[in-house]
Formats: structure tokens, sequence, C-alpha cells
């Protein structure tokens, strides 16, 4: 009964080589910031004096994101399709500390047109949570509650679409929106050396 709201934010750096025409690997570090509100007003509580409810508490955590994976990709002169797999492992500090891993699989197929590029697809996200820390109700009796807490996705695929230029063939951004049960908002702007 308890409901959780999450914001991620991710930015990462990513150093990347194709080591055959079709499979390209990469590393990357990066920081994640992540607000969440856990509202504890639906919770069944024994010893909760009638009409007294917990409150909404927003929690706020940072870290290092490392990581890396692979693309597999193959197409032709006007099309394209990719399968992008990614693990990665956080580390976060703040209100909570927490462990997170994850793995993402995104596959895509597209259109190219004149240095555009459009695409549908998907995401499927594993992650496993581990978080643990003390929340301060500030209520008398239960100021300060520890917790231990194990979460899982509830969705694990979501769709895709997406458009992407390349001014060159050293710089290309792309942005992408996912939808259904889960949503992600993308937005890469890529340099090669």
């Amino acid at each position: 009964n308890i409901a959780v709201t999450n914001e991620v934010k991710h930015y990462d750096i990513q150093a990347d080589a194709w080591i055959l025409p079709f499979l390209n690997v990469f590393g990357i570090v990066g920081r994640v910031g992540i607000d969440t509100l856990v509202d504890f007003s639906a919770a069944d509580i024994q010893g909760l004096p009638p009409g007294i409810s917990l409150p909404t508490i927003p929690v706020s955590f940072n870290g290092t994101v490392w990581g890396g994976g692979f693309t597999l990709a193959y197409g032709a002169e006007k099309w394209f399709t990719s399968v992008t797999t990614t693990f990665t492992k956080t580390s976060t500090s703040g209100d909570l500390d927490s462990k997170v891993n994850s793995t993402s699989v995104q596959p895509r197929i597209g259109l190219l047109r004149n240095g555009f590029r459009f695409w549908v697809g998907g995401m499927y996200l594993d992650t496993d949570e581990k978080h643990s820390g003390i929340f301060d109700l500030g209520l008398p009796g239960l100021n300060a509650v520890p917790f231990e807490v194990e979460l899982k996705s509830k969705d694990s695929w979501n769709y895709a679409v997406g458009a992407g230029y390349s001014f060159n063939d050293r710089f290309n951004l792309s942005f992408e929106a996912g939808f259904g049960n889960r949503t992600h908002t993308l937005l890469n702007l890529n340099m090669r050396f």
C-alpha cells in the first residue's frame, strides 16, 4: 500500500569502438540523481491512533554509474536494424544508501533519409535495487524508522519511437521517447574523435 514516485536523471560519458562492421562495444561512466516521493498515507500500521496517517516523504540521493555493453547493427542505404545491450552498476549516497544493477536491451528498426534517422522499437529494463536508510516520519514515537528494501521493475518492456540527425561524420543528435506502462526519454548528443 505504499506508493512510490521516482524521477531519475542520468548523465554519462561513453567510449566505444567498432571492432567488427556489425559490432560496437562501449564503456560508460556517469552520474545519476534520483528524487523519490514515498507516500505512506495508505500504509496499514498497527498501533497508530485512528485518524492519523503517515506522511509523504521526499528522498533524494545521487551516485556514480559504471557499465558497458554492445550494439549489434545491420543495415543498407535506406534502412537499419540494431540491438543495444547495456549492463550498469550504481552505488549512491544521500538520504539512502543504494546499490542498483541494471540490464537494458533496446531493439530498433528504422529508416535513413538525408542525414535523418527515424525508428521504432522498444526497451527491456531489468533492475535489481537494494536501498537502506532511516526515514524521519516526524511523529511522536516514530521519529526515526530504519528500513531496508529490495525493488524490482513491475513492467520490463515498453515501446519507443525516435529520430536523429547526423550533422557530419563526427556529430549527431538523437531523441527517443518510450511509452506504455513505463515511460522513458533519451536525448543524446554524440561527438566522435
